[in-house]
């Protein structure tokens, strides 16, 4: 199905001016003091084609939410870099949402002042959120009316659906407006739209148990029931199995990691059938965990439109160990900003939304108390997946109209945008191009609200003709990272009783969810190392060869010009596709361990080997107001075996994966980091490499194409010119990828 994005028109102020309604107002004595007042946010905008259809009754029951000014949003930006940031202090050094609240959130004294004017106008007001952030309010339409100045009126859109909106910018008295992010829920226009779905095909109603029949894909997690296969195949979509074949996330199945421990949270504004997912479940022989939190009374029921569904299967199919907890709130008022609140202070380890708007119909106080949450998450561990958009780099304007623009949340700077690709094969290394044909493209470009994050420095497009933030042309680029998301090579799923194959990067999104995932369960992550948390500082930081680089196609798209893609970082593909056997070690890798190293030091008299067991690091996280963590680590045991101590002498770090997995003919690349105690020049050789594969003697790095089946033990060496270090990699190759029998190749 085609779905229309929410456009604003340009009369919509113009419209609002005409309507002319009159609030209703409590009685105020004549000679009372006049209160300061301060605006709050800017009023709703009027989608194209709506039109007023009267006041709101006095007496009708109106929810808001009032976000709060965080505490110290400076300090809270700087920690939220160096908990994502490899090379600091506080790598990893993640907070519990308490610590969060103590240390950013509003102040105890500062939530009174807004809650104690709130309560004046008769209002009632909620306990503040665990995280300190929000206030819940609720009242009659007057009473609301009366507290935040303004007027509220019925419309109607020009699909015929009904709403209300606030006509007038709502304000508070000055010392509570100070204190106030924004509101939600004066208005409850449509949001948000899913940012796939571009097209649909129903296939047979038979949901099948698993069976003989099953796929014949290598992934060990899931096996797909003939039910599924038969339909994806007929339609050239792809089953769960096919699609962790293509991007490698079979190599952590391998290693017996499917996702255990960790939890996905999906953000949705729509129901689904809880019987879709069982029947889902029963046909790829999981069973997976599947929790539902409603929040402000949730999205309803019934099917949806499929959305919720992608996503919990996709899922359910590439981490079906991972425990999903499904997050459903309504598509208007407060019930976005509520949902993702909600999310956030959940804490889970993983966020997949695949619902969002052009930015520029978010208000700026939107966005900034939605920038706040990605903070918090950040802050948290906590790693954001959001779709990019469907129409290209036309992601803005009306289907009849598009124009330039990204979406939000995918545009915010602490979200990891996932783009979209055509997958002609389950060998995507060489024949993923960027998705764009009639169903759609994916979403990519510069944003015109978010100057350029750090991480994108060395990586950005250069611009001249976008500009952000107060005129700055070095903006935010989406996306970052991209996966299948064509309608036409799609995901078969189980969508209101029968299987059926959707698109869209509202796939990709929980794709990546999915790799990030099994990241987190993975022994390379580990209890020391914690969550991947927000990715996007080392996505950036990892080596082209990390990802499958898509270099060809573009997201023009509806008449507006967009982005090609090339070698490395571009706006249409991002980074690249996920290669799960190098990027699921390589997200956990950049934190170091406290594991016994054993360094070899050679002089012209003796040999001196010493065993040095490092005890953990005490970290004591700077205060709010500084940017320097106090680090104190205690001095290191040593223990001489043989030898007469002299001067100290270079001595070499080395680490690597110690397990690694692929298949025979598919891509490796492997890094080694190493690093020489007086900055000597290094240099690696290696023993017992898998045939096919070469290390780099300068660098470190591990390429190749496995050419033979088996087990290999390797030792790597890194030597400088008086010492050395060796570390041992095991090597599982396994036989070379195949399709399942009668799924046919695609072409464009």
């Amino acid at each position: 199905m085609t779905l229309r994005r929410l456009a604003v028109a340009s009369s919509a102020v113009l419209l609002w001016t005409l309507v002319g309604i009159s609030a209703a107002r409590a009685s105020v004595p004549a000679n009372a003091p006049a209160v300061q007042r301060a605006r709050v946010q800017s009023a709703a905008a009027l989608p194209s084609g709506a039109q007023v259809t009267g006041a709101v009754a006095a007496s009708a029951p109106v929810d808001v939410t009032v976000a709060l000014q965080p505490r110290d949003p400076a300090a809270l930006a700087r920690e939220n870099r160096a908990v994502s940031d490899p090379g600091s202090g506080l790598y990893h050094h993640y907070l519990s949402v308490a610590q969060f609240a103590s240390r950013y959130g509003a102040r105890s004294a500062d939530v009174a002042t807004v809650a104690g004017a709130l309560r004046q106008s008769g209002l009632a007001v909620g306990p503040v959120s665990s995280n300190d952030l929000s206030l819940p309010v609720s009242g009659t339409a007057a009473e609301i009316q009366d507290a935040f100045d303004t007027s509220l009126a019925h419309v109607r859109l020009a699909d015929g659906r009904s709403a209300y909106a606030d006509t007038a910018a709502p304000t508070l008295p000055t010392a509570a407006a100070s204190l106030v992010q924004g509101v939600s829920g004066l208005s409850t226009l449509p949001a948000l739209v899913p940012e796939g779905l571009a097209s649909h095909r129903g296939g047979s109603g038979q949901a099948g148990e698993q069976d003989a029949a099953h796929s014949a894909s290598n992934a060990d997690a899931v096996s797909s029931c003939s039910g599924a296969t038969s339909d994806a195949s007929r339609y050239g979509a792809y089953t769960a199995p096919e699609i962790a074949d293509a991007y490698g996330l079979d190599s952590a199945y391998s290693d017996g990691d499917e996702g255990a421990g960790t939890t996905v949270a999906l953000f949705e504004l729509e129901p689904y059938l809880a019987s879709d997912v069982s029947a889902y479940q029963a046909c790829m022989g999981t069973d997976a965990s599947v929790t539902e939190t409603s929040v402000d009374g949730g999205a309803g029921t019934g099917a949806g439109v499929g959305e919720a569904a992608l996503d919990i299967e996709d899922v359910i199919g590439l981490a079906p160990q991972a425990s999903i907890h499904v997050f459903e709130g309504p598509n208007a008022g407060a019930g976005p900003y509520d949902t993702y609140a909600a999310i956030v202070q959940s804490d889970a380890q993983v966020v997949s939304t695949s619902w969002g708007v052009c930015e520029s119909v978010m208000n700026s106080v939107g966005r900034s108390a939605e920038q706040t949450l990605f903070e918090e998450a950040a802050s948290q561990g906590e790693s954001v997946f959001a779709a990019s958009g469907d129409s290209g780099a036309a992601d803005c304007g009306t289907t009849d109209h598009p124009l330039l623009g990204v979406d939000d949340p995918a545009s915010q700077p602490d979200v990891t945008s996932v783009g979209g690709t055509t997958m002609d094969s389950d060998s995507p290394g060489s024949t993923e191009t960027v998705w764009n044909n009639s169903h759609g493209a994916g979403g990519g470009g510069v944003s015109e609200e978010w100057t350029e994050p750090s991480y994108q420095d060395s990586d950005a497009v250069a611009q001249t003709s976008v500009t952000c933030g107060s005129g700055a042309t070095a903006c935010r680029e989406v996306p970052d990272v991209t996966a299948d998301a064509d309608p036409q090579t799609g995901y078969v799923i189980y969508y209101d009783g029968k299987w059926t194959a959707f698109g869209g990067t509202s796939a990709a999104a929980p794709t990546w969810a999915s790799l990030v995932a099994l990241a987190d369960a993975s022994s390379a992550c580990g209890d020391d190392s914690g969550p991947v948390g927000f990715a996007n500082d080392v996505l950036y930081d990892l080596p082209s060869s990390d990802f499958y680089d898509v270099t060809s196609g573009d997201n023009g798209y509806g008449g507006v010009s967009g982005y090609a893609a090339r070698d490395g970082y571009d706006l249409a593909s991002g980074l690249g596709a996920p290669d799960g056997a190098l990027l699921i070690p390589a997200l956990c890798g950049a934190t170091p361990g406290n594991e016994p190293t054993t360094d070899t030091t050679t002089t012209a008299t003796t040999t001196t080997t010493t065993t040095t067991v490092a005890p953990p690091t005490t970290t004591t996280p700077a205060p709010p107001t500084t940017t320097t963590p106090t680090t104190t680590t205690p001095p290191a045991t040593t223990t001489t075996i043989a030898g007469t101590t002299h001067r100290p002498a270079a001595t070499v770090r080395l680490s690597a994966p110690r397990r690694r997995s692929a298949r025979v003919g598919a891509r490796v690349r492997v890094r080694v980091r190493a690093s020489d105690s007086r900055g000597l020049r290094l240099r690696y050789r290696a023993t017992g490499l898998p045939p096919g594969l070469r290390i780099n003697r300068r660098t470190g790095a591990i390429t190749g194409r496995p050419r033979r089946r088996g087990r290999f033990a390797t030792r790597v060496t890194a030597t400088d010119a008086a010492s050395a270090r060796s570390v041992a990699i095991r090597w599982t190759i396994r036989r070379r990828a195949s399709r399942a029998p009668g799924h046919p190749a695609h072409n464009k």
